[in-house]
């Protein structure tokens, strides 16, 4: 997966004002999407996320053919992110 916006990252995120990642997972996929604050989609704003909305991922990754079991190994996750403040909306 490779970011192609030069503001999904670094200072140029910071200075843009940060921004949203989400990421979606289902029993064999991982989406994950970026956008910038002034792009983030309304139905994350209002606190009910439609996936089926947002468009193409920025990343996708699917189990095929016996790859990576996606249901035993990403069953529970932790962020850890230093430099960014969450919120419950």
């Amino acid at each position: 997966m490779t970011a192609t916006r030069p503001y999904s990252y670094g200072n140029r995120f910071n200075r843009a004002g940060g921004g949203i990642y989400a990421t979606q997972i289902e029993n064999q996929t991982i989406n994950i999407w970026h956008w910038p604050r002034e792009e983030i989609p309304k139905d994350i704003l209002r606190g009910q996320p439609k996936p089926s909305t947002w468009g193409i991922p920025l990343g996708n990754m699917h189990q095929r053919n016996g790859g990576c079991d996606v249901d035993k190994n990403f069953h529970t996750l932790t962020i850890v992110s230093p430099n960014m403040p969450y919120s419950a909306a």
